[in-house]
């Protein structure tokens, strides 16, 4: 829908084009009676199906007052063109910002936390805005709007814009349920998780060359963690992403608010993780950080008071080790026992089994005997016995005795 540069809708004149939707345009606006840049969304009025979602749109906007939706000023109709007067906000969309790259976790979380509340603020009213995408939020600087409710639909009442059949919204953030034709506030959940994903791997979680192939996948396959495509992000957020992209609605977070909170306790449990390891680190590091600091005359004299102790340690080691060794002394005596004397066996028993030398006895030389002088043999002196002679094996006299006594008296 090309407008040319000064073309004025009411009191409002429109500069240049800043994007275009399935049924409107929106372009940027000067308020001349109230000096202000503004966003001024335009749609044909010829088509009539576009005319009603515009004023069904226009309805919807008009009961929802929150910080974090977009809010409206005017609306009007022009010739064949019917127009609604916007804030203008000079930040972009989260889409162009996503060109840049995927955001920090921080971030994202940030960014989810006002879209959440918007959301919380419409479903509590009965609405679902069905078409929740980076192009349809705004942002000013870290502040967040949702925008564009041409495609919203109140639970209470049944709509007639919706022919069977037929797909409404955009193939990458569209429920699985959406193709049975069911409408709840889990699709904007489900919505919401993929803008999530987007935000913090810079990607959707599926895509394809067709709109079938899309929706197959949102229906069969299973998104790939973001852990996996963004190293830097926390595994704790894998679980919130995967529950809001649950293929069962009843197995998602039941409310925006819940989603929101969930994101924010698991950036608080990693962070809580990560401030207990940095501040054990430090601890531990902390002294040798101090021995630095001092120089070099410290770690020197700490050197040598730890050669000190380990040399220390090293001979009351051995001490006690010589200490529990058997006597070398004792060993000899036991082995230079004579074997016809008793011996202790209890010590025996308790020394160490260990092999034994054989030991070589050396006997001294047998001393020769010096002569001596033989003095005559006294005339009855008792004659030597032969070593030969047969002993007598009581102590009473031989017969030799009585022999030489019987030659006396004779």
């Amino acid at each position: 829908m090309p407008r040319p540069a000064g073309t004025r809708m009411g009191r409002y004149r429109l500069i240049r084009s800043l994007g275009e939707g399935g049924m409107a345009e929106v372009f940027l606006g000067y308020d001349e009676e109230m000096r202000r840049a503004v966003a001024v969304k335009v749609v044909d009025s010829r088509e009539y199906e576009l005319v009603l979602r515009f004023q069904r749109e226009v309805e919807t906007i008009g009961s929802l007052t929150h910080e974090h939706i977009l809010p409206v000023f005017d609306y009007g109709e022009q010739g064949e063109w019917r127009y609604l007067v916007m804030q203008y906000v000079d930040g972009g969309t989260l889409r162009e910002r996503l060109q840049r790259g995927p955001l920090a976790a921080e971030e994202a979380a940030h960014i989810l936390r006002q879209v959440a509340s918007a959301l919380q603020f419409a479903h509590a009213r009965g609405i679902i805005h069905r078409d929740i995408k980076p192009s349809n939020i705004l942002l000013r600087g870290d502040y967040a709007y949702l925008a564009d409710f041409g495609l919203a639909r109140d639970l209470d009442q049944a709509s007639s814009l919706t022919k069977t059949g037929s797909l409404l919204g955009t193939p990458e953030y569209m429920a699985p349920e959406l193709a049975k034709e069911e409408v709840s506030p889990g699709v904007d959940i489900y919505a919401l998780g993929v803008v999530l994903y987007q935000m913090l791997t810079g990607r959707v979680p599926f895509s394809g060359n067709s709109v079938l192939s899309i929706c197959w996948k949102h229906m069969q396959e299973d998104p790939v963690p973001p852990s996996r495509l963004n190293p830097a992000l926390p595994p704790a957020l894998d679980a919130v992403v995967l529950r809001a992209l649950a293929k069962n609605p009843r197995q998602r977070f039941q409310t925006a608010d819940e989603l929101a909170r969930a994101c924010d306790l698991a950036l608080e449990s990693a962070r809580t993780s990560r401030t207990l390891f940095t501040g054990n680190t430090q601890t531990l590091t902390l002294p040798l950080l101090r021995l630095r600091a001092r120089g070099s005359f410290v770690i020197a004299f700490s050197l040598a008071l730890l050669f000190l102790l380990l040399t220390s340690l090293a001979l009351t080691f051995s001490f006690f080790t010589a200490l529990s060794r058997p006597s070398p002394s004792g060993q000899a005596i036991v082995q230079s026992t004579p074997s016809h004397l008793p011996t202790d066996i209890s010590a025996e028993r308790k020394a160490p089994a260990t092999k034994k030398r054989p030991i070589k006895i050396v006997s001294p030389p047998t001393p020769r005997p010096t002569p001596r002088p033989t003095s005559p043999p006294a005339r009855h002196a008792t004659p030597t016995p032969s070593p030969t002679a047969t002993r007598w094996p009581w102590p009473w006299p031989t017969p030799d005795w009585w022999r030489h006594h019987r030659g006396k008296d004779d």
